[in-house]
């Protein structure tokens, strides 16, 4: 049986959907963050393994999704690699340092932090003397994902009507 909620004015039922909409899109927010640490996980790191560093596993943790917040015409979550949590590691194995410049230590390349270039780096590539690679897309292969599966919507008014919502 699902409670149905009674309402003395119309704020209490504003203020009742959009809770409900906030709980369930920072609920998708976090499904979909799954699904880039998936993509993460078996495009780069199950593929690829260094061998002139050691892993930090920082990258795919700092995948982060932002509480609700509510914008022009609705409602949004970010779900981004959080570069304060990609941190410069010196190595004193004979391995090259993480997530810094390998010939002086320096924590930041033109301008930007390897924590804000690696995931740019691993998602586009990198032509580098020492290592170039190719990216392997797990944003863009992500986004794609939602865009096709409508997965937004269609999650969306799944999680509303297990709450007991008419969604028409």
């Amino acid at each position: 049986m699902i409670f149905i909620p009674t309402f003395n004015n119309w704020n209490s039922l504003v203020k009742y959907i959009e809770s409900n909409i906030v709980i369930s899109l920072e609920k998708i927010g976090e499904e979909i963050k799954s699904v880039l640490r998936h993509e993460l996980l078996t495009t780069w790191y199950q593929t690829y393994t260094p061998q002139y560093y050691e892993r930090t596993n920082m990258l795919i943790d700092s995948i982060t999704v932002s509480k609700a917040k509510k914008v022009l015409g609705g409602y949004e979550v970010e779900i981004y690699f959080d570069e304060s949590k990609i941190l410069p590691m010196p190595s004193d194995k004979g391995m090259f340092p993480a997530h810094m410049n390998i010939t002086d230590g320096a924590n930041m390349y033109g301008g930007m932090s390897y924590g804000e270039l690696l995931p740019l780096w691993i998602e586009k590539g990198q032509r580098s003397k020492i290592h170039s690679y190719t990216g392997v897309h797990m944003v863009e292969r992500t986004v794609n994902w939602v865009k096709e599966d409508n997965y937004l919507k269609t999650r969306m008014i799944e999680i509303l009507q297990n709450k007991g919502f008419l969604c028409v």
